[in-house]
């Protein structure tokens, strides 16, 4: 999805909407996770408790949270490790709202990359057990 035209309409209120706006616009998905990635820690807050998610922004920052969410799990990256968290529990508990917004095939895909990134994690984790025998 492209960030041409994409503005932020909805309310946010953990979530400065100018910096979410600047992210949107500046960061590119190939640059490394740096402290600006942690708007996306304080829009994940906003996504548990709000009744209406917009679903560009959200179906926009979909590839960045999928990058949090790999490099939490696969190195540990501390900034990565705290957004991951924050979108878990926005993912359980404001279940219905998010997957409207991001859509259903949008968020079966995203359900079927934890399970195929908790597969590898469990692989890797035999082959380090396999190692130490």
């Amino acid at each position: 999805m492209s960030n041409e035209a994409l503005r932020i309409s909805m309310s946010l209120y953990e979530t400065n909407t100018q910096i979410l706006q600047a992210f949107i616009d500046n960061v590119n998905i190939d640059d490394e996770i740096t402290e600006e990635y942690l708007i996306l820690y304080n829009f994940a807050i906003d996504c548990i408790y709000l009744e209406s998610i917009q679903p560009s922004v959200i179906q926009y920052l979909l590839p960045f949270y999928k990058k949090v969410i790999s490099r939490a799990v696969l190195d540990k990256d501390r900034v990565a490790l705290d957004i991951y968290c924050n979108f878990n529990s926005a993912l359980f508990k404001n279940r219905s709202k998010i997957e409207f917004a991001m859509g259903e095939m949008h968020f079966k895909e995203l359900m079927n990359y934890y399970i195929n990134l908790t597969r590898k994690c469990l692989e890797v984790k035999k082959r380090k057990e396999l190692k130490l025998t």
